[in-house]
């Protein structure tokens, strides 16, 4: 990176000033105020293509330049969400002028040459649990388990000045745990900052298009994705709470776990569900 006096290090803690000098991308109005809020809970409702996990990586590589040691999680509601989330962050870290701050960049993480590090994780048990954190950042944060969270959340318990940032698109009960906290920051709450970012907030939206959906479209789906609103469940063939409960949760494993055991979880016409767990090799000999 090319040297910076000390004069150029403390303008630089601005992220707005931070991502356009380092990394050459200018955060749109509604993406600065997020990224410059000090809350210690910030959270966004987001409608579809509002530069929402642009402004996560932002937040995640200035947050990881600005103090040394940090140490950063960012985790996704999937594993190509965590990838597509890692990418971008890598991506904004590659800058010309950022470059030289780089220490390491693999498939889970970005290593700072200050020390600090950014991890990026699908939401699973085990990959959340362990050291403590600095800057918990929820990606799509409706479609983590409430479960999860109960027990992730307690990662940045031990670090002084720890910061959660949320984001999703509006989806499921309004009684868990992203719609709560967007709520409190709604209100607010002393140390909750809260933002509602419909699809029209991003400069670059086509209002011909929306205006197409509005006309064309489901009230209900437009007022989600679109609208960024939450919405009932009149019309739809399953409620939330139904959905979820037809689901289950399972563990990513690798193909050396794979190949030795697996999983079989099987139905008839949703009625039943049956788990029994057996050496891959019975599955083969049987068929």
């Amino acid at each position: 990176m090319t040297s910076l006096s000390s004069a150029d290090l403390m303008r630089l803690r601005d992220p707005g000033v931070f991502a356009e000098r380092l990394i050459g991308e200018r955060l749109w109005p509604h993406q600065l105020e997020m990224a410059a809020s000090t809350a210690r809970f910030r959270s966004v409702c987001a409608g579809r293509q509002v530069g929402k996990s642009r402004t996560l990586a932002v937040i995640a590589l200035h947050a990881a330049f600005c103090t040394a040691a940090l140490r950063v999680l960012v985790v996704s509601a999937g594993e190509d969400a965590a990838k597509d989330l890692l990418a971008e962050i890598s991506g904004l870290a590659s800058s010309p002028l950022l470059g030289g701050s780089v220490a390491d960049d693999d498939s889970t993480k970005v290593v700072l040459s200050n020390g600090s590090v950014i991890r990026c994780v699908p939401a699973s048990p085990k990959r959340v649990r362990g050291k403590s954190i600095d800057l918990l950042i929820l990606d799509e944060a409706c479609f983590i388990d409430q479960a999860l969270w109960d027990a992730m959340k307690f990662v940045i318990l031990a670090r002084p000045g720890s910061r959660v940032v949320l984001a999703s698109t509006p989806f499921g009960r309004r009684d868990r745990f992203f719609a709560q906290i967007w709520r409190l920051g709604m209100d607010g709450q002393p140390g909750y900052a809260s933002w509602h970012w419909p699809a029209t907030v991003s400069p670059l939206v086509d209002l011909e298009l929306v205006e197409h959906w509005r006309r064309t479209d489901a009230p209900r789906i437009f007022r989600r994705e679109v609208l960024a609103e939450w919405v009932d469940e009149a019309g739809a063939y399953f409620t939330s709470a139904e959905l979820e409960s037809a689901t289950r949760d399972y563990e990513l494993v690798s193909p050396e776990v794979w190949s030795r055991r697996a999983d079989v979880v099987g139905g008839v016409e949703g009625l039943a569900v049956v788990k029994r767990q057996a050496p891959v090799g019975d599955f083969l000999s049987a068929g």
